[in-house]
């Protein structure tokens, strides 16, 4: 979709997800099953529902972030046809999921919601369901870890030194990015630009020493994304 606007694309992930080798089945499902269930991202639908009893999603109310995340559920699932799926609309976060009204406060209030989700995510779902009422308990599956591969090998490679754009999708792969430019002495990449998947990530894009102010996509999804990446380009010719 970009190489046609003469734009190169560099892949440098920061972050690898990786499967958590021992799971801790959920207490609501060992106590009476869970009433709602909230997929948090494609990783917790692919490394969650293996790790759920069978009857997990039937007959619940279940939660995803965002399309993505809501068809990889769909894929995993026997039960399409009766799925009791919700997702956003648009924002696909946190705050977008509380805003739904299957999370408003009369339909939470005294119910057990179990968030299936990678090791330390954000604590502001589980904090907001948790003061509209509801008992939440987290299913943690997998867990982000640097990757190996130097920043600086990854620029050689495709002839790049100073990228003219950079692309990040989260807090923890910017926060990364800051920190293997400034380990592999790479500090001009600082003036680089970046797109950030939204307005959370964008935050802290000048916290951690980049010079031009971020641009923001309008939704986390790889088609804004790309969309975003057009317009920049367009304006640049």
């Amino acid at each position: 979709a970009l190489i046609p606007l003469g734009l190169k694309p560099i892949i440098a992930p920061m972050l690898k997800i990786r499967a958590l080798e021992t799971l801790r089945q959920p207490k609501s499902f060992e106590q009476g099953h869970a009433d709602a269930l909230i997929f948090i991202s494609v990783p917790a639908v692919q490394f969650g529902i293996p790790g759920l009893p069978e009857f997990a999603l039937a007959r619940k109310r279940i939660f995803a972030v965002g399309p993505s995340t809501a068809a990889k559920i769909r894929d995993m699932s026997g039960e399409q046809e009766t799925l009791n799926l919700t997702l956003p609309t648009e924002g696909f976060n946190s705050e977008a999921l509380l805003r739904l009204d299957g999370l408003q406060g009369p339909s939470v209030v005294g119910k057990k919601i179990l968030i299936v989700r990678g090791r330390g995510g954000r604590e502001h779902l589980a904090d907001e369901l948790r003061k509209r009422g509801a008992e939440v308990e987290y299913f943690e599956v997998y867990e982000r870890v640097p990757t190996s591969t130097p920043l600086r090998e990854i620029l050689a490679a495709s002839g790049v030194s100073a990228p003219s754009i950079g692309v990040v999708t989260s807090v923890e792969g910017l926060q990364q990015l800051g920190e293997r430019i400034v380990t592999e002495s790479l500090t001009q990449l600082f003036a680089m630009p970046i797109l950030a998947s939204g307005a959370r990530v964008a935050r802290e894009v000048p916290t951690l020493g980049f010079t031009n102010p971020p641009l923001i996509a309008d939704n986390p999804t790889q088609e804004h994304i790309i969309a975003s990446l057009k317009r920049w380009a367009m304006e640049k010719l």
